[in-house]
């Protein structure tokens, strides 16, 4: 039963009607899953109705004998409306093409222009005030996964105007949209853009075409500077009196830098194995079995952000093999695709107790002492030139390739001097703060766009849409007549051919 204190009160010449009513009928494809073939017929679910279109692009096929046999029952015309109606609800679809096509787990609303458009049907399927009936109503039903029964399906309330309404109804919305998506659209270009940007900032700021450089400042004032050789002969010191390695202390290979390109007066290419520990052992008198620590698995990691979720913490009780480790001040590089190419990458800190585990597909990053600035590596591991480099090389089978942790060692990265990285960093640091007020402007923006819309469905089916004029010339037509004189008849009309079918079925048997 509809709960009515979930209705709302409509205009004059309006009717609440279900689904049932004003649609040819209401079915739902197959909830079976049928042998797939290698080329058949389309088998549309659920997970294909996206954006106001079918994705044939990710179906798979079924035979022209099980698409009959579906089609028996729900077969799909266009002009029909398809309805999520298991796991995603929603996303309503009026169908538009030459393909031939099956349905499984989708709700299927059979057309009857005389009496609902189907594009009016789909709008008030997508609409926020549809959604809030529909969970009043307790219409959706399961736990672990959401659905709507057949049922009802064919009892969802809809309100109805007269049919000459509907038509002027759709073609505002369709106008409206029509600006609202072009304003969309060019929000969603500026995002494009700026994420261009961003790699464009970071790559700059290791190729030295950020700030100026110390040389060029030093010759300038007419002084000296440490070029990085001198900083990267500091670190090495760092490193031989931290070895804690397998077997005597070996001195780094000298990099082969013959075919990369030249870099800037006082910078030098380095191995990151020179200047930091790759996936360096936690000691084990740095915890206790009932310490807190920190929990981080993959997904709490940003893309490229370097922004993590610290809500997280887990109470460590024993040493579990297979969990990586790490310190305050480490960073993390997610090696598994796909997190490696959409930079999950982050500078850890806050860690509870100074100590963090999580996801085995991290590597970790933990610099000699002081004398590199992370922040300049992170921008280094977090740019795209780095990452599609590191895809270049993953090792592994499909959808389980890694990057190693050699390729990690041996990668050469320029090396500024610690001066010019401290105003790289500042530097890139604010051109990246002020994309992250842009982008914050663009999502609010975009929030606003899809609140507009939803006040635009809003005032539509409230009878609020149009104006008087548009309302005069809608009601001007000679074959008017309010939607609850429409309904009657359809409700007539039905009944009719029910008994007619009746009156069939007897003198068959009979």
């Amino acid at each position: 039963m509809i709960d009515e204190g979930a209705l709302y009160e409509l205009s004059e010449g309006w009717v609440w009607a279900i689904t049932s009513e004003v649609c040819s009928s209401v079915r739902d494809g197959t909830h079976d899953t049928p042998k797939y073939v290698e080329a058949g017929v389309p088998l549309i679910t659920s997970k294909n109705l996206k954006e106001n279109v079918i994705d044939f692009s990710t179906s798979k096929n079924i035979s022209i004998d099980d698409h009959e046999k579906i089609s028996r029952r729900s077969g799909v015309e266009n002009g029909d409306v398809l309805f999520a109606m298991i796991g995603t609800i929603g996303n309503p679809v009026v169908v538009q093409t030459e393909r031939i096509f099956s349905i499984k787990n989708v709700a299927l609303f059979k057309k009857n222009e005389s009496t609902i458009i189907s594009q009016y049907l789909k709008l008030w399927l997508a609409s926020s005030a549809f959604n809030t009936i529909l969970v009043k109503n307790e219409f959706l039903k399961g736990t672990t996964q959401k659905f709507i029964p057949l049922g009802n399906l064919r009892i969802l309330p809809i309100p109805l105007p007269p049919i000459f309404e509907q038509q002027a109804i759709v073609s505002k919305i369709e106008q409206l949209f029509s600006d609202l998506d072009n304003g969309i659209d060019n929000f969603k270009k500026a995002q494009e853009q700026l994420k261009i940007y961003r790699q464009a900032v970071l790559k700059n700021a290791c190729e030295g075409k950020l700030v100026p450089t110390e040389a060029e400042l030093a010759h300038a004032e007419g002084c000296d500077y440490e070029p990085a050789d001198v900083l990267l002969a500091r670190i090495l010191e760092e490193r031989r009196k931290k070895w804690n390695g397998k077997g005597k202390y070996k001195e780094p290979a000298a990099a082969d830098t013959s075919e990369l390109s030249e870099l800037p007066e006082g910078w030098i290419f380095g191995r990151l194995e020179n200047i930091a520990e790759i996936n360096p052992k936690l000691p084990y008198n740095d915890y206790s079995d009932n310490m807190e620590v920190s929990f981080l698995p993959m997904r709490v990691v940003e893309e490229q952000t370097g922004i993590f979720d610290l809500s997280i913490n887990k109470k460590y009780i024993e040493v579990k093999k297979g969990y990586t480790s790490f310190i305050d001040g480490d960073i993390i590089f997610a090696k598994i695709t796909p997190c490696m190419e959409n930079g999950k990458i982050a500078i850890v800190d806050k860690l509870k107790n100074g100590i963090g585990f999580g996801s085995t597909e991290f590597h970790v990053i933990r610099l000699y002492g002081d004398q590199f600035i992370k922040k300049y590596l992170f921008f280094y591991l977090v740019q795209k030139t780095f990452r599609n480099g590191a895809q270049r090389n993953m090792t592994g089978s499909a959808g389980q390739l890694r990057v190693p942790t050699n390729y990690i060692r041996q990668t050469l990265l320029p090396f500024p001097p610690l001066a010019e990285q401290r105003r790289i960093v500042v530097e890139v640091g604010r051109r990246l703060s002020i994309c992250d007020k842009l982008e914050a402007t663009i999502a609010e923006s975009l929030q606003k766009a899809e609140a507009l819309r939803q006040s635009i469905l809003k005032k539509a089916f409230e009878g609020k849409l149009l104006n008087e004029k548009e309302l005069e010339e809608a009601r001007s037509s000679p074959d008017w007549e309010p939607a609850e004189k429409l309904l009657e008849r359809i409700r007539q009309e039905k009944q009719i051919k029910e008994n007619n079918n009746k009156s069939t079925r007897r003198k068959t048997h009979g």
